[in-house]
């Protein structure tokens, strides 16, 4: 048997390939977000956007965290000059846009712009990285703050469908412990209004979901759902 030694050089280079690279699962998604990377690919271009520094590459934004980067969700407004590889071409009733790892672009002259998901877009495929959550015993499922409709045609070939969308955040109280069906009287601090299939939900930071409900005089918050572990 061989047994062969890697140079201490060797083994930091590997790690240093290792931790400089977004993992990529598919075209529809990636595994990446959160997580740091001592490096950026080569071909990162910085884009200034309303004071913040945004590094672009390959279908991936990073903004620095410390010593190192993050991959962040892209804001809407900020463009970019060439479509990543891989981008699928959307169709939606108010036109067409370019979809690709859960952000939408929409052609503005010669560059390519982010935009919130339009309503009733539909992407085809998988949506890797996706939340499940219930809500209303309705099953859907969150990608950067989008939410999306698994439909099935005739064929077999499954799609979601935007249905919904994160709003502003609320504040208030703690929900620890909350069951599905039990009501607080104030939203729990940082929630984000949603909208989901023409009906208002509250969505809290630990992805529990709120309907808004009257109790006698009083507004009250009933919880409908979660995500899905």
């Amino acid at each position: 048997m061989k047994i062969i030694v890697l140079s201490t050089a060797i083994l930091a280079l590997f790690a240093n390939m290792a931790t400089s690279q977004p993992r990529h699962t598919n075209h529809y998604g990636y595994s990446g977000r959160d997580e740091r990377y001592r490096r950026l690919p080569q071909t990162a271009v910085i884009i200034p956007y309303r004071n913040y520094n945004y590094h672009y590459a390959n279908g991936y934004f990073y903004r620095p965290f410390g010593a190192s980067f993050r991959i962040v969700i892209p804001p809407v407004g900020i463009f970019i000059n060439i479509l990543p590889r891989g981008y699928r071409t959307i169709h939606y009733p108010g036109g067409d846009c370019y979809y690709y790892n859960g952000t939408y672009y929409r052609q503005n002259n010669n560059r390519y712009e982010v935009i919130d998901a339009p309503a009733e877009a539909v992407v085809p495929g998988m949506l890797a990285g996706a939340k499940t959550v219930i809500i209303n015993n309705e099953k859907l499922y969150e990608l950067n703050g989008t939410y999306y409709k698994e439909e099935v045609n005739n064929n077999g070939d499954i799609s979601y469908k935007v249905v919904g969308k994160k709003g502003e955040e609320t504040t208030a109280e703690t929900v620890a412990g909350l069951q599905t069906g039990e009501t607080i009287a104030q939203l729990p601090e940082g929630s984000k209004a949603i909208v989901i299939n023409g009906k208002k939900f509250y969505v809290s930071p630990s992805d529990e979901y709120f309907e808004e409900i009257t109790q006698g005089d009083n507004l009250a918050y009933k919880m409908v759902g979660k995500e899905v572990m």
